[in-house]
């Protein structure tokens, strides 16, 4: 027993040293994003070791804070979300309340990419509870703003919190936090189709995060620049880069971000008339989606693909797929994306002749919106709804 003792210590003390040498090894490193794809699998063997014993939380917390942007991208969702959640635990059990904080902001964060925005906005605004009360004012205000980003796809003001984040890091954060709750504001002044107030927030957020070590919060903002550019019909200060960021996306394996990619240039093909491009991008996307399952991401591509099939004529398949995108967008109860598909199926009906029908689907999506805050978003909806009712 005693030399069995010895030698579950030697290897206890070998995996230690293991993961503290991939910590120095990605601190070191002039390319993270590289070394991260190459080796993600030991990495993720370095985590599952440190999680086994809660004597090595402290290892284990740094590994995770490591390596949560590039799970998340990888779409590696599942399995992230049980490291996460056995690590809260054992941040509960230690009475860490700085790191149990930071973990429900992680857990709020993956939920919420997975389309579950009551257990994101659960897990987010304990986060923020629990920076409030030991006063740690930046990372609170980061998970506001989170927050803040489910918030708004429940159809609540999501606005105004985010606002409030940024009013609380600005009066001292770091640039990278900064950049967080930027983004972040950025993405829900797109939601409402503020294009050029969100592309200031992106372009902010991009020069904050301009830094190797922080290459994935770079990437987003870049991407949502690019989005709010192609909406603003800036097509020669895009064409370019869009190729540059999908190669780029491609070799980091960043697959989610790289969905949502497609399904953009989809959006601007479309708005170009270009009804064929839009086609073959949205498909690209869908075939991304099908290893990544992002319901929201889905919902807003069969959405897609049923108006440019509106268009084309093909009836029964715009149907069929409005109907997909209707499914999930009530599962999910985002309401102004689940009207806007509504409106969306209507087209088919009316296409079809069926008059009685569509204005069946618009009149139960504008009772819905009624429902919901007055954005200037959703009033825009309900206007075009009430139009075409009465028309």
């Amino acid at each position: 027993m005693s030399s069995l003792s010895k030698w579950q210590e030697i290897r206890r003390q070998q995996g230690i040293a293991n993961a503290e040498r991939w910590l120095n090894t990605l601190a070191s490193s002039p390319t993270p994003f590289q070394l991260v794809l190459q080796e993600y699998d030991n990495l993720l063997r370095a985590v599952e070791y440190a999680l086994d014993s809660p004597a090595n939380f402290d290892l284990a917390y740094r590994l995770i804070q490591t390596l949560h942007t590039y799970a998340v991208s990888y779409a590696d969702w599942d399995r992230w979300l049980i490291y996460l959640q056995k690590a809260h635990h054992q941040s509960q059990l230690a009475g860490k309340k700085h790191e149990e904080a930071a973990l429900m902001d992680m857990i709020g964060n993956v939920h919420r990419t997975q389309g579950d925005l009551k257990k994101a906005e659960t897990y987010l605004s304990q986060a923020c509870t629990l920076y409030e009360q030991q006063s740690l004012m930046s990372e609170y205000a980061v998970s506001l703003s989170n927050l803040a980003i489910v918030l708004e796809s429940s159809g609540k003001d999501g606005l105004s919190v985010c606002q409030n984040a940024l009013h609380i890091i600005n009066k001292g954060g770091d640039e990278v936090r900064q950049a967080r709750v930027m983004l972040n504001l950025s993405s829900i002044h797109m939601r409402r189709h503020e294009w050029q107030i969100a592309l200031q927030a992106a372009k902010t957020a991009y020069e904050l995060s301009d830094k190797p070590q922080h290459a994935v919060l770079n990437t987003r903002a870049l991407f949502n620049i690019l989005t709010c550019l192609g909406r603003l019909e800036k097509w020669d200060e895009i064409n370019a880069t869009f190729t540059q960021l999908a190669d780029d996306l491609t070799q980091r394996g960043d697959v989610h971000t790289l969905a949502k990619l497609r399904n953009n240039l989809g959006v601007i093909a479309l708005d170009l008339h270009n009804l064929a491009e839009a086609e073959q991008q949205w498909h690209e996307a869908l075939k991304l989606q099908s290893t990544i399952q992002d319901p929201a991401e889905t919902a807003f591509l069969y959405n897609n693909l049923g108006m440019v099939y509106t268009q084309m004529g093909e009836l029964e398949t715009a149907e069929d797929l409005l109907k997909k995108a209707v499914a999930i967008q009530e599962q999910l109860q985002d309401f102004y994306q689940w009207a806007n598909a509504m409106d969306n199926l209507a087209e088919v009906y009316e296409a079809k002749g069926e008059t009685a029908v569509a204005r069946q689907q618009r009149q139960q999506a504008l009772n819905c919106l009624q429902k919901l805050p007055p954005t200037p978003q959703i009033q825009t909806l309900l206007a075009v709804l009430q139009a075409k009712i009465d028309a």
